[in-house]
């Protein structure tokens, strides 16, 4: 999750994204630590698109923007995802060379 005007992004570590659990995160992580946001953009996964996360939003006041999938062009979330990747692979393929001159 992210904020677009200060760049600010939350990454949470899920070992499945089902509706549930990001509508948890939203309320827990989100909405109680910083307050409601006024516009949320979401990309049109299953998990939010869900009748759970639309009732949130709607109990929340938040309006919701929906995009396309996987597009980092349009999407703060994605950027900073794909930027992650990036780092863990080189990090990983930096351990792997570590531990064969150790």
């Amino acid at each position: 999750m992210g904020n677009v005007a200060s760049k600010w992004v939350e990454l949470f570590p899920l070992q499945i994204a089902i509706a549930e659990t990001c509508a948890k995160l939203l309320i827990n992580e989100i909405i109680l630590r910083f307050g409601t946001p006024r516009k949320m953009i979401f990309d049109i996964g299953a998990q939010f698109i869900s009748a759970i996360m639309q009732k949130v939003t709607y109990c929340f006041g938040i309006s919701s923007t929906f995009i396309s999938l996987y597009h980092p062009e349009s999407n703060l979330v994605e950027r900073k995802n794909r930027e992650l990747k990036t780092q863990l692979s080189i990090l990983v393929k930096n351990i792997i060379i570590f531990r064969i001159y150790i």
